[in-house]
């Protein structure tokens, strides 16, 4: 857990009141967004992704053109999955955990960010897979850029 500016990442606003700072899924270490390798959930290559690349120059040649490209979905999982555990960390600090949000403010910034519901039913699984009964409401805005490019950030108030 790190800020990344001088400001507080959770206050208590009297009992049974708590809001949390927006949380990036910034690897607290390096400070740098996680590769969905560091976070375990790099794609495996299928069986045809193999034997295509064994096959031919010619496909090389092609990919090689267009660039590298990188995995969207696999991205922002590693930064969710980042961003999820800084989150359970900054809440137990405070003596509270994701049994008791209430809100939760996801703010997503470009095309590797997916579409509104696929993050928000990602956000709830994350969160019941340590409180199962949770239920907040959840909101959702497209931002144009977040710090340090990362395609989520989150927000709870419990």
């Amino acid at each position: 857990m790190a800020c990344i500016g001088p400001y507080s990442q959770a206050r208590r606003l009297g009992p049974g009141l708590l809001l949390s700072s927006g949380v990036l899924g910034l690897v607290p270490h390096t400070m740098a967004l996680p590769t969905a390798r560091e976070a375990g959930i790099a794609r495996e290559p299928c069986q045809n992704e193999e034997e295509e690349e064994e096959d031919g120059d010619e496909d090389e040649a092609a990919s090689a053109a267009d660039g590298p490209s990188p995995d969207p979905p696999d991205q922002l999982e590693a930064e969710l999955w980042q961003l999820m555990r800084s989150l359970r960390n900054v809440l137990q600090v405070m003596g509270s955990g994701f049994h008791e949000v209430r809100l939760a403010q996801v703010y997503a910034a470009g095309p590797g960010a997916g579409d509104a519901a696929s993050l928000c039913r990602h956000t709830l699984a994350y969160m019941r897979r340590e409180a199962p009964s949770v239920s907040p409401l959840i909101s959702y805005a497209e931002v144009p850029r977040l710090p340090k490019g990362g395609c989520v950030e989150i927000a709870v108030i419990c």
